[in-house]
């Protein structure tokens, strides 16, 4: 994404499956390709599985058919892309806290969620709003 001027060459991936608990049994098919199985790290409903270690490539989000989080994501990524001034603030933050915290992921992941939290609350009221547009006014 352009306007956010700076991101981490990783690929983020987003799967939708039927059952949660049968992507587990993959997870050693999932190694043998670089990926590490992280559990739901953080957000209860996911699997999680990163590649690359240290130099991480690819993250791999896997959620149940149906889950908020699969719109919280893409709510997100198209509102960043629709909205290229808070793309361009977010990605100000952070170069800010990777000069701050050039070495520890957790403060710099911890600096950036207030505003992380404040995107995806604009962003859902924005796919509300654009949701509400597309029916002509009508509410769903």
């Amino acid at each position: 994404m352009p306007a956010i001027g700076y991101a981490k060459p990783i690929i983020d991936l987003l799967a939708v499956v039927r059952e949660l608990e049968a992507v587990e049994r993959h997870d050693a098919a999932l190694a043998e390709f670089g990926y590490e199985a992280k559990g739901e790290n953080g957000i209860p409903g996911r699997r999680f599985y990163s590649k690359g270690g240290e130099v991480r490539s690819h993250h791999l989000h896997v959620f149940k058919e149906g889950a908020r989080e699969i719109d919280l994501h893409l709510h997100f990524k198209h509102y960043l892309s629709a909205h290229p001034e808070r793309a361009c603030a977010y990605g100000e933050l952070k170069l800010e806290l990777m000069r701050r915290w050039p070495d520890d992921r957790k403060l710099y992941q911890e600096g950036k969620q207030p505003f992380v939290n404040e995107l995806v609350q604009e962003a859902e009221a924005w796919a509300a709003t654009e949701r509400n547009n597309k029916d002509g006014g009508m509410l769903s």
